[in-house]
C-alpha cells in the first residue's frame, strides 16, 4: 500500500503498489496528482522502522518499564489518522489521456450525490422542528415549524392565499406614502412582486421553473391593481384638493412661482386681446392690491373659465361646434360681488392702451394659468372614467419600466432558487 499526502490540500491518501507512478484525483479537493514512486515510499517506512527501533533502545535505557506508556506507543503506532483514506473506489483514476466523459459522468454522480444529502438535510432539520414542537423545547413559536405540518395539496393555494395578502399589505402601504408625499412614488412598484414571492415562498417547498413564473405573473398582476389603487386613491384625491385649493390666498408667492409663469419668448397679446382674461386678470389685481376678497375672486374667476372654455382647446372648439361641456351653475351674486366687478371694470378702461394691457397680462399671467388648471382640473373630474385614466397615466414615471423589470426579476429569482 503507498501512502501519501495530497499536495494541494493535504488530505492523507492510501492506494495499491500497483498505482505507483499514476495520476488520480484526490476525493476532497477533486484536484489531480501523481501517486509516489514505491521505492519512495518503501525508504519513508525504513526511516519510520528506525526511528521506532531509536525510540525503543531509549526507553529501555532509561530504565522505563511502564507497561501503560509501551500500550500507548503501540496504539499510536497502529491508530490510523481520522482523516486518511484507503478507500480507493472513491479516488478517481487519470489517465495520462483522460477520458472526459466519464469524468463528466463521475462529476454529475457527484452532485446528485450532493443534492441528496441537503434533501437529507432539510428533511433532519424539518423533523427536528417538528419534535420541538411536539415535545414543548422550542424555545418559542416557530412559524416554519407549524407550516411544515401543512399537508402539500393546501400549499400552493395557502401560498396563494399568503401572496395575495402581502401584495394588499405593501400596496396599503403604497397608497398611505403616496397621500402623505402627494406623489405617485412608481419606485415602491419594486417592492410589490417581492412580497408577493415572500408569500408564496412562505407555504413553497421545492423550487420549480413553474412556480417561478407563477410568481413573477402574480407580481405582475400585483403592480397592475397597485397603480390602479393609486391613481383612485392617491392621485384623484390630489386632483380634488388641487381643484379646491385657495391659490389667490399667498398672491405674491403664486406670482412668483415660476412654473405659472409665461415664458418671456411667448408673446402675452392672447391674453391682452381676450375680454374674460383680462376680467379675469383685472379681478386678480383687485386681490394684489387688497380690495377684493380672494376667496371671491377665484370662485369668480374659475367661473367665468370654465363657462368660456378658452383654457381648453378641445373643450372650446367643441363648445364653438354645439357639442362642447355644459356651462357651470352661475354663482349668486352678491351686493359685494357686483362692487367689485365694477372696480375690475373701471381698472379695464384704465388699461385701455395696448402696452399697459400687455404688462399687465405678463404681470398677473401666473395667477391666470393656476386657475385655469384648476378649470381643466374641475372638467376632467365631471366624468369619472376619464380622470381614472388621466390618474392612471400620472402614475407612470420615467423610471416606471426600471423598477418594474427589476422587482418581477427579482421575485423570480427568489422562487426559482433555493
Amino acid at each position: 500500500m503507498i501512502k501519501f499526502r495530497c499536495p494541494h490540500c493535504d488530505q492523507k491518501l492510501g492506494v495499491p503498489d500497483e498505482y505507483a507512478n499514476r495520476r488520480i484525483r484526490c476525493n476532497k479537493c477533486n484536484e489531480p496528482s501523481r501517486v509516489p514512486a514505491i521505492k519512495q515510499v518503501a525508504s519513508a517506512d525504513a526511516v519510520t522502522q528506525t526511528q521506532e527501533k531509536m525510540d525503543a533502545e531509549a526507553f529501555f535505557a532509561q530504565d522505563k518499564s511502564d507497561s501503560v506508556d509501551i500500550q500507548l506507543k503501540t496504539a499510536v503506532k497502529q491508530q490510523v489518522s481520522s482523516d486518511e483514506t484507503d478507500a480507493v473506489d472513491e479516488l478517481e483514476m487519470m489517465e495520462e489521456s483522460p477520458d472526459r466523459e466519464a469524468i463528466r459522468q463521475a462529476r454529475q454522480l457527484q452532485r446528485q450525490k450532493k443534492q441528496v444529502q441537503s434533501s437529507a438535510r432539510k428533511t433532519s432539520r424539518s423533523d427536528r422542528r417538528k419534535q420541538k414542537v411536539e415535545s414543548g423545547t422550542g424555545g418559542g413559536f416557530e412559524l416554519s415549524a407549524v407550516i411544515d405540518y401543512v399537508p402539500d395539496i393546501l400549499r400552493l393555494p395557502l401560498g396563494l392565499a399568503a401572496s395575495a395578502v402581502s401584495i394588499g399589505a405593501m400596496i396599503a402601504v403604497w397608497i398611505i406614502a403616496s397621500r402623505a408625499t402627494s406623489s405617485a412614488l412608481g419606485f415602491i412598484a419594486l417592492f410589490v412582486p417581492l412580497a408577493g414571492a415572500a408569500g408564496l415562498k412562505l407555504f413553497t417547498v421545492n423550487r420549480t421553473f413553474l412556480l417561478a413564473l407563477l410568481g413573477t405573473v402574480i407580481g405582475g398582476l400585483g403592480i397592475a391593481a397597485g397603480k390602479a389603487a393609486i391613481a383612485k386613491y392617491a392621485v384623484i384625491p390630489y386632483y380634488q384638493d388641487q381643484v379646491n385649493k385657495e391659490v389667490l390666498i399667498d398672491l405674491k408667492s403664486l406670482l412668483a412661482d415660476e412654473t405659472y409663469q409665461l415664458n418671456q419668448g411667448t408673446s402675452a397679446k392672447f391674453v391682452a386681446q381676450d375680454g374674460d382674461f383680462m376680467q379675469s386678470i383685472a379681478l386678480i389685481s383687485l386681490v394684489d392690491d387688497g380690495l377684493a376678497d380672494p376667496k371671491t375672486v377665484r370662485k369668480w374667476v374659475l367661473h367665468i373659465l370654465l363657462a368660456s372654455n378658452k383654457t381648453n382647446v378641445y373643450a372650446y372648439l367643441m363648445s364653438v361646434l354645439g357639442s362642447g361641456p355644459d356651462a357651470p351653475a352661475r354663482p349668486e351674486m352678491e351686493g359685494q360681488d357686483e362692487a367689485m366687478f365694477e372696480l375690475a371694470s373701471n381698472r379695464l378702461g384704465e388699461w385701455f392702451v395696448e402696452e399697459l394691457e400687455l404688462r399687465k397680462a405678463r404681470q398677473y399671467f401666473a395667477a391666470l394659468n393656476c386657475i385655469a388648471i384648476q378649470a381643466n382640473t374641475q372638467r376632467l373630474l365631471e366624468k369619472p372614467d376619464t380622470a381614472f385614466k388621466f390618474a392612471i397615466l400620472d402614475t407612470l414615471g420615467l423610471f416606471d419600466a426600471l423598477w418594474i423589470l427589476l422587482g418581477m426579476g427579482l421575485a423570480y429569482s427568489m422562487l426559482a432558487m433555493d
